[in-house]
């Protein structure tokens, strides 16, 4: 299904690729991270339409699936079938203000940076990771635009 008409990679993004500083706060959760600790399930993914670049595609409504799990400790691990790319990632979550950054140590890979933002209980990110989407070999820079519910129970 198409979505959206994608949007422009604004070069302001690509100023979330450093490292963000975090410290603990004394409760065990590093700093900026208490809002997002939590089981978050996708319910919007979209990522650019390979047919047609100036589209997006929710690949939730294509029949894939997303599940964040964001530890206190800046630990993360995805579940996710988004259709050409199934598996298990963990790594780490690093935030600061309203930027986040995830990395992936196991497998190891790029990292998805990008925005943060709350819509009422909606945790949206919009990101940008270097990956080769449409499996030609080359490497692409890709936005992610996510809406993520927290999972319940």
């Amino acid at each position: 299904m198409v979505g959206r008409t994608a949007p422009r990679i604004p070069s302001c993004l690509l100023a979330f690729l450093p490292l963000f500083g975090c410290s603990d706060d004394g409760t065990g959760i590093q700093k900026g991270l208490k809002t997002l600790v939590g089981v978050w399930e996708a319910q919007v993914f979209e990522v650019p339409n390979p047919e047609n670049l100036l589209e997006t595609l929710d690949v939730i409504q294509e029949g894939g699936s997303y599940v964040l799990s964001i530890l206190g400790s800046g630990q993360y691990q995805a579940v996710f079938d988004l259709v050409l790319f199934q598996g298990l990632e963990a790594g780490t979550v690093r935030v600061r203000d309203r930027t986040i950054k995830l990395t992936p140590t196991s497998p190891p890979g790029s990292a998805m940076s990008g925005s943060w933002m709350f819509e009422g209980d909606v945790l949206i990110i919009e990101a940008l990771r270097e990956i080769d989407f449409d499996l030609d070999g080359t490497v692409e820079l890709v936005p992610f635009y996510v809406e993520f519910f927290a999972r319940q129970g």
